[in-house]
């Protein structure tokens, strides 16, 4: 779990010729393992060593380790430029989870996002977001994600979302990236590595 307050200092330009002198915030975000199919080892009795001494035994592993990390996050600011004054995400992260594939990472999660009224015409937006990341060797991973969301509008006209114009409140966007990355899945903030992944990329 971790928190923190930022500022930035210095005059922050927004669209419709809005302006600020400085802006700050707060945030607040945590995560915790909430199940896991390791079990503590206990020794058991592997009989004398060749001095006549108890040998202790501790069994191996006999499945793959698998694991479901919950996280949540938490942001607030008083910024009159910035596309969010706050912000709430929360998901569910499974590491290990298909047979065979020890490293690859599955999750689902949503957040809501107030909007700034200076540049939006709708006060919030709601987004679920899904994605499986595969390990193909090395430091190579494969992800696909889907998100659903109800995207904001500025000035009365709808966003635009990865170039694509969606005429209604919703949108469904996939997006299948190929990353490198130095450290696999398990070692990631859970379900994404930034607490602002959830946030209305558009």
């Amino acid at each position: 779990m971790g928190a923190g307050l930022w500022y930035q200092t210095g005059v922050l330009q927004g669209p419709n010729q809005v302006s600020e002198n400085g802006t700050g915030g707060f945030y607040m975000f945590g995560g915790q393992r909430v199940w896991s199919n390791e079990s503590a080892k206990v020794p058991v009795d592997g009989g004398k060593t060749k001095d006549g001494k108890n040998k202790l035994v501790i069994p191996a592993d006999s499945a793959q380790p698998a694991s479901v990390s919950a996280f949540f996050q938490f942001g607030v600011n008083n910024s009159e430029t910035l596309p969010f004054n706050q912000y709430y995400g929360m998901g569910l992260t499974g590491f290990g989870l298909i047979p065979h594939r020890p490293d690859d990472s599955v999750g689902a999660g949503m957040s809501w996002a107030w909007l700034n009224p200076n540049l939006f015409d709708r006060s919030s937006e709601l987004m679920f977001q899904a994605y499986y990341q595969a390990h193909l060797f090395g430091g190579m991973f494969f992800s696909a994600h889907r998100e659903l969301h109800s995207h904001a509008r500025r000035g009365g006209q709808p966003r635009r979302c990865l170039g694509a114009h969606f005429p209604g409140d919703d949108a469904f966007l996939t997006r299948l990236p190929l990353q490198m990355e130095g450290c696999g899945p398990s070692q990631l903030l859970p379900m994404f590595p930034a607490p602002a992944t959830f946030r209305p990329r558009c």
